[in-house]
């Protein structure tokens, strides 16, 4: 057996969990299949270990390389444990579940669920990676498009929680045995770290970064981002082609466009449109993205409504993180070498309260989804002085695959509210049946009126406002009735 003297070896017992193999590594950290002793299971293990800054000794314990070297390992290292008690805010099926975060042997180790199904990179072809005579394996187009879809599901609660993935690929999308697919490595520490004069490829992924993500300036991140890598994602899996770099499409294109293809679908339309190398003509938010391919028989709305987590309870990891001495940033594009020396985490706190980001002009979007059957019927008091809102009751009319429970989230009640309004609800429903819905808020659009205006004003998510008033991320018409969200229970 050959063994791997830099990490540690099978058998070892890390407290209750007896290390089996090394099954992954990267310049900043180790993963391990582990079984915990106590519950009797497989669990995957995540070892802190930034190979340019620190060794081990003795097989076990991780020191820094030299004193020179201790301020940047600790930063990676707090970013690291950051990373634990972030993931484990979110609360969905499609991402990944933490078990527990400890420190031990000088370093940290982040213990989760183990995916058995393996990762998506091994599901297809990729024509880089082709031998001879291999037979090409590619991705039906409804199974990647119910991947995504998944996927997304998960990724806007992240985004809701005011943070970003920032390394969306292949290798970090596995699947449980049941099939679901699991978005992992979040990844904190490695940009944190990845600002000592690395390779490009190092903190970035060729292929399925966009172009802002080769800059060290934050402003220029978004949901937009995530999308983009999310489009790269289906790309490969269809085509067995990494998408091109993004450095390379700047001045001539060499990308194919799916669009093209004959009979081309919604779905291949939209990751050209999500594929964009200017930031601002792309989909901004996903429930835009999503609204451009989501078919009917879709068991899955997107986007889901925000977490119970506000944005203000995520606390930017550099207001409590020790900032390195060195204040220079420097940047050059190239597809060889980047020199960044300003520390950041991949998984980066956006406050996207303070953004306003620019709509895509003159991008022909697919059709969106529309509000026709949302009807209002009645009109009571204004509940705020000088404001164009009204209580109003509603009337929403089930479609396929809707619960009573997904229509109360939809809205911003509870179970509770949505049956003691419509005496006899059950689970039961049926295509077309109306349901009341009261004790929400409309809105006049007025001029000025945007929808990170009216978000902040009536304290909800700016995916919550589009979710129940579709079409409005585009455009909003003035004089039209917006349906705001049960207030107390949206954020």
């Amino acid at each position: 057996m050959i063994l791997d003297l830099h990490a540690l070896q099978p058998g070892y017992m890390l407290g209750e969990y007896r290390i089996e193999k090394l099954i992954g590594e990267g310049g900043f950290g180790l993963t391990y299949l582990a079984h915990d002793t106590h519950l009797d299971k497989k669990v995957a293990i995540k070892e802190y270990m930034p190979g340019d800054f620190a060794w081990r000794e003795n097989n076990t314990t991780i020191l820094p390389k030299s004193t020179g070297s201790q301020q940047v390992y600790d930063w990676g290292l707090a970013g690291f444990m950051n990373e634990a008690k972030m993931l484990a805010k979110f609360d969905d099926s499609t991402i990944v579940r933490i078990h527990r975060c400890f420190k031990d042997n000088g370093t940290a180790y982040l213990v989760m669920e183990y995916c058995e199904g393996g990762c998506l990179s091994a599901r297809y072809t990729a024509v880089e990676a082709q031998k001879a005579e291999q037979t090409v394996v590619l991705m039906r187009e409804d199974k990647v498009r119910h991947i995504i879809g998944s996927l997304i599901k998960g990724l806007q609660q992240v985004h809701d929680g005011g943070v970003l993935h920032r390394d969306i690929k292949p290798n970090n999308i596995m699947f449980r045995k049941d099939n679901t697919p699991v978005l992992i490595d979040f990844g904190a520490a490695r940009l944190a770290l990845g600002a000592k004069s690395r390779s490009v490829t190092t903190i970035v992924t060729p292929g399925f970064a966009p172009l802002e993500q080769y800059s060290n300036n934050k402003n220029n991140l978004g949901p937009w981002t995530d999308i983009y890598s999310m489009a790269a994602v289906a790309y490969i899996c269809l085509t067995g082609k990494r998408p091109c770099d993004a450095t390379d499409r700047i001045i001539d294109d060499p990308q194919e466009v799916l669009g093209s293809r004959p009979d081309a679908s919604a779905f291949l339309k939209s990751i050209d449109w999500a594929l964009a190398v200017d930031r601002k003509k792309r989909p901004q938010n996903l429930a835009q993205w999503y609204a451009a391919w989501a078919q009917p028989d879709d068991n899955f709305v997107i986007p889901v409504p925000a977490p119970s987590i506000a944005h203000r309870e995520y606390v930017d990891p550099a207001t409590v993180l020790p900032q390195p001495q060195s204040k220079k940033r420097r940047f050059t594009i190239s597809v060889v070498t980047i020199v960044v020396l300003a520390l950041g985490l991949v998984a980066i706190n956006i406050d996207f309260t303070k953004q306003v980001v620019d709509e895509p002009k003159g991008q022909s979007q697919p059709q969106k989804v529309n509000d026709s059957n949302q009807k209002k019927t009645k009109k009571t008091k204004a509940r705020t002085p000088n404001s164009a809102a009204t209580d109003s009751i509603i009337i929403h009319r089930v479609v396929a695959n809707e619960t009573v429970s997904g229509i109360a989230d939809k809205y911003g009640l509870s179970e509770k509210n949505l049956k003691s309004a419509n005496p006899g609800l059950n689970n039961q429903l049926s295509i077309g049946q109306k349901i009341k819905i009261v004790g929400l808020v409309s809105h006049e659009v007025a001029d000025g009126d945007t929808v990170f205006n009216l978000s902040h004003k009536y304290g909800i998510t700016q995916a919550k406002l589009i979710t129940v008033n579709p079409g409005i991320e585009n455009k909003m018409l003035k004089g039209r009735k917006l349906i705001i969200p049960n207030i107390r229970t949206s954020n």
